[in-house]
C-alpha cells in the first residue's frame, strides 16, 4: 500500500472500486505475473460493462506462474502449493518442487502416448465463469488440427459446451471418432469415480499406438 501512496486498507479498497483498471494493473504487476507477449490494454467494455474483457492481447504461460517459477525459488519450492482433500476425506499437501514433478510427469506420459490438448474456443466473453454465459466464441481451426495429424484417430470434448461447438466446426468424424466427456471441473458435481470412468475409455486409443487429442 506505501508504494502507492495508501495509509491504510481502507483508502487501497476504495481506489480499487473506483479506478479497477489502475487497480488490476497494479496487482499483477505487485505479485509478478510474468507475460510472454505484455497486454495492451488492462480493462476493455467497449461491447458494454457486462462482456468486460481484461489484458487485452496479453499471453502468459499459466504453468511456469503458478508452478515452475516457484519451484526454481529455493525459499518457495518446499512451501505448500496444493492442500487437496478427497471426497472420502483424505487429505495431501503437495509443495511447488514436487508439484511441478507430478505435472511434468504426466505431461511428458500424454505427450508419449500421442495425446495432446487443443481448445476448441479461442477468444470469447463472458459475464461471470459459467459456459452457458459465453458469447461473441472464436474458434481455434479444429479441421487444421485434423490435417497436421493425419493419425488422428479420436477427439475427446472435455464437457458439454465444447462437444457442441467442436462437433458443429467437425461437421463428422470423417474417420475420426468424436467422443464426449463429462467436464472435468470441479463445479460438474457428478462423482469422481463416475467421470474417470468414462474418462478411461480414452485408454484404448493410447494402447492402440495412435495419436489422440
Amino acid at each position: 500500500m506505501a508504494e502507492h501512496g495508501f495509509d491504510d486498507f481502507g483508502e487501497l479498497r476504495a481506489r480499487s472500486i473506483a479506478d479497477p483498471e489502475w487497480f488490476w494493473d497494479a496487482f499483477v504487476r505487485f505479485v509478478g505475473i510474468e507475460w510472454s507477449t505484455p497486454f495492451t490494454q488492462v480493462l476493455d467494455t467497449s461491447a458494454g460493462i457486462e462482456w468486460a474483457t481484461w489484458f487485452t492481447g496479453g499471453r502468459l504461460n499459466v504453468a511456469h506462474d503458478c508452478v515452475d517459477k516457484w519451484a526454481d525459488r529455493a525459499d518457495w519450492r518446499d512451501r505448500p502449493a496444493v492442500v487437496w482433500e478427497g471426497e472420502e476425506g483424505a487429505t495431501r499437501t503437495v509443495a511447488y518442487a514436487e508439484l511441478r514433478t507430478l505435472t511434468d510427469r504426466i505431461a511428458h506420459g500424454l505427450a508419449a502416448r500421442g495425446v495432446g490438448l487443443w481448445d476448441v474456443v479461442a477468444s470469447a466473453t463472458r459475464a461471470g465463469s459459467l459456459d452457458g454465459a459465453i458469447r461473441q466464441a472464436g474458434h481455434n481451426p479444429i479441421e487444421r488440427l485434423r490435417q497436421e495429424f493425419p493419425k488422428l484417430a479420436a477427439i475427446a470434448f472435455n464437457g458439454g459446451t465444447a462437444a457442441k461447438a467442436g462437433r458443429k466446426l467437425l461437421h463428422e468424424g470423417r474417420g475420426v471418432e468424436l467422443i464426449d466427456l463429462p467436464s472435468s471441473s470441479a463445479a460438474y458435481t457428478r462423482p469422481f469415480v463416475d467421470k474417470a470412468a468414462t474418462w478411461r475409455q480414452l485408454g484404448r486409443f493410447c494402447a492402440s499406438g495412435v495419436s489422440e487429442a
